[in-house]
């Protein structure tokens, strides 16, 4: 009796090879890598309105633009205490913003120098709804790179006035005068607006008789 024919499978097995993770060799940075990401800075993003009209707003901020926008507040901020102008918390953070919408986009063209001027047209500037969505279409981390910015400033101020003699001895009695001839006025504008901003009316309400 012959044995059946038997059917040998073979496998045929794959060589485990496992490949060698290649390194990664950093690339150095050379000064054509710091002149292409300039362009970044130049970027603009075009804002439409429901009319059609449109305006353009910067994507990043330049550094050397938000420094130069500090100033251009703090002078203006200087200018208004020369005309014994109190200014509030609220307005600073207001013409701050102003200011942002000033350097960083293509809305504002040349503003006057006049203070009084100047002060019309921010105030013009604020009632205006087209210029609340421009700052709304800013980055919101620019934004903050702006405030971070002023409270470094503010912060350093503060610094100085503790440590250093020199500049305690030259600014330091300015500084703290203005700030507390600003809370006496403030105080007192506080007293004026309890007694005259409101009067009353029928039991549970008030009326508003005098506008911003």
């Amino acid at each position: 009796m012959t044995a059946p024919n038997k059917t040998v499978k073979t496998v045929k097995t794959k060589k485990n090879t496992t490949k060698k993770a290649t390194a990664i060799n950093p690339l150095k940075l050379s000064l054509g890598h710091i002149i292409d990401e300039d362009s970044q800075f130049d970027e603009l993003i075009t804002v439409t309105f429901d009319d059609g009209r449109f305006t353009e707003v910067y994507k990043i901020f330049r550094e050397k633009r938000i420094n130069e926008m500090m100033i251009s507040f703090a002078e203006f901020i200087a200018e208004l205490g020369e005309l014994e102008r109190v200014v509030t918390d609220q307005e600073s953070l207001d013409f701050l913003n102003l200011h942002i919408i000033q350097y960083f986009s293509t809305i504002v063209g040349k503003i006057p120098t006049d203070i009084t001027q100047k002060l019309d047209i921010y105030n013009k500037m604020l009632d205006n709804q087209l210029i609340k969505k421009t700052f709304e279409s800013f980055d919101e981390t620019q934004i903050v790179r702006v405030y971070k910015a002023m409270t470094e400033k503010l912060e350093l101020v503060n610094k100085l006035l503790i440590e250093d003699e020199d500049f305690r001895n030259k600014y330091g009695a300015k500084i703290v005068s203005e700030v507390v001839e600003d809370e006496e006025i403030e105080e007192q504008e506080k007293s004026e607006l309890e007694d005259g901003f409101y009067e009353s009316g029928e039991s549970g309400k008030t009326s508003w008789t005098n506008n911003r």
